[in-house]
């Protein structure tokens, strides 16, 4: 984790495909030092996995704060890898398509890595294991998980140290579990 954040291979909108110390390192490559938002996003679940939310938080926001400056928030499925620089928004990849289907996911796959959402059909059971949001974001609102043949809208709140998970709306007899 220690290596995939640091300004090597985090650009500050992503994680860089190759470390800019790489002899074959150009941010304007499309596999040598580009950002892949679907690849960052399966690197933060890893990292979510392995505990280390903080550093999920950082590459939500890298990924989120990228989408604002897209036509349309559609996130393209490759960015230049350039370090980000405070007011300009990250590098458009000239050729990259945009919106693409697996990069469309990207921040719901975050989403979930942040918010340690697990959805178990089985036991008809949805849970947040862990969760955190990042300082900029006051309350999120999550419409319509389907469990099974059960739905539930939630309110997701931060506080100083804290998240809350507070359930707005449930239709069926879905259990829901947050583990702190």
């Amino acid at each position: 984790v220690e290596t995939l954040m640091n300004k090597r291979l985090f650009s500050g909108w992503g994680i860089r495909t190759l470390a800019t110390d790489s002899p074959r390192y150009n941010p304007m490559s499309y596999h040598n030092g580009s950002v892949w938002p679907h690849d960052t996003t399966i690197v933060a679940m890893g990292i979510a996995r392995a505990g280390h939310k903080k550093s999920v938080e950082q590459v939500f926001e890298a990924v989120f704060h990228a989408s604002k400056h897209m036509k349309h928030a559609r996130i393209p499925e490759v960015y230049c890898g350039f370090e980000r620089q405070k007011g300009d928004p990250p590098t458009l990849y000239p050729l990259a398509c945009a919106p693409q289907a697996w990069s469309s996911a990207a921040l719901y796959g975050l989403l979930q890595a942040m918010l340690g959402i697990e959805i178990d059909v089985p036991r008809n059971r949805l849970t947040f294991c862990r969760p955190t949001m990042p300082k900029s974001l006051g309350t999120l609102k999550i419409l319509g998980i389907r469990v099974g043949e059960s739905t539930l809208d939630v309110a997701v709140n931060r506080y100083a140290d804290d998240v809350a998970v507070h359930i707005t709306k449930r239709e069926g007899r879905v259990e829901v579990v947050v583990e702190k």
